[in-house]
């Protein structure tokens, strides 16, 4: 397994090429997830969850994911688009980040999301999934922190995109390449509290210094369903995965 690991300042105006290049960022879905989070980031660390705006990436949406990091083995997706839900043949919210991977490469995923949360950085996963009798396939995935609401390094926005979009169902992926940009400058990371702590809010991070838009992910939740024109008759998630809508399931947390 490579790693390649550089440098992303918060004060470069050549913030966006330094990340592309060095991260190696260049599918066109990665690329307008990376520009919307980076608009967003506006020079700190990371952007907050609420801050991101669906609506900015509706083209892309089913591409889009969110997770929630607890601990290296207890990631899970908050949110999914069904280009990902389609690759396990199911719905993944509340589902285990490590479900998508190979037994053999859960724990490297795990030492990986745990790198993001622990000090920001962008990380784009090179991935291929194996199949008998098939050709392998490739894949790559982009994860990038973001804050929630209590300043915690907690959440994860991702996209995931294949060499094939018809991957053999369920899809497992290993990981064959990390590239890793830190992204330095800003203000000191916060870790996840376990139980029976108060989360502290980062001194940098005050109603002045971090801009409060309301958006879809702010209470009261938009149901990324409304993002797409539903299909008359077809109310259920599973209904829309088995007619192929492009859909965005929202779970409600803190």
């Amino acid at each position: 397994m490579r790693y390649h690991i550089s440098k992303l300042g918060t004060g470069d105006a050549d913030v966006l090429h330094l990340a592309r290049k060095s991260a190696d960022i260049q599918h066109p879905v990665i690329l307008d997830v990376f520009d919307h989070w980076e608009v967003l980031r506006a020079g700190r660390l990371a952007p907050l969850r609420s801050e991101l705006d669906p609506r900015k990436i509706s083209h892309v949406i089913d591409h889009v994911f969110v997770l929630e990091y607890k601990s290296p083995l207890d990631v899970r997706f908050r949110l999914a688009g069904m280009a990902l839900c389609k690759l396990l043949g199911m719905e993944l919210r509340g589902m285990p980040a490590r479900a998508l991977f190979g037994i053999g490469h859960r724990d490297e995923l795990g030492r990986v999301l745990d790198d993001i949360v622990t000090a920001p950085k962008i990380i784009e996963l090179v991935l291929k999934s194996p199949s008998q009798g098939a050709p392998e396939l490739g894949a790559r995935m982009l994860l990038l922190p973001m804050q929630s609401v209590e300043g915690q390094y907690s959440r994860i926005l991702g996209c995931l995109v294949s060499d094939d979009p018809a991957l053999q169902v369920p899809a497992r992926f290993d990981i064959t390449k990390v590239n890793t940009t830190r992204i330095v400058g800003a203000m000191a990371p916060s870790r996840p509290r376990g139980k029976g702590h108060e989360p502290t809010r980062n001194p940098a991070q005050t109603a002045h210094s971090v801009p409060q838009t309301p958006n879809a992910f702010q209470e009261p939740p938009l149901c990324f369903e409304s993002l797409r024109k539903p299909e008359a008759g077809t109310k259920s998630a599973t209904r829309r995965l088995a007619a192929g809508k492009p859909y965005l399931r929202l779970i409600k947390d803190g």
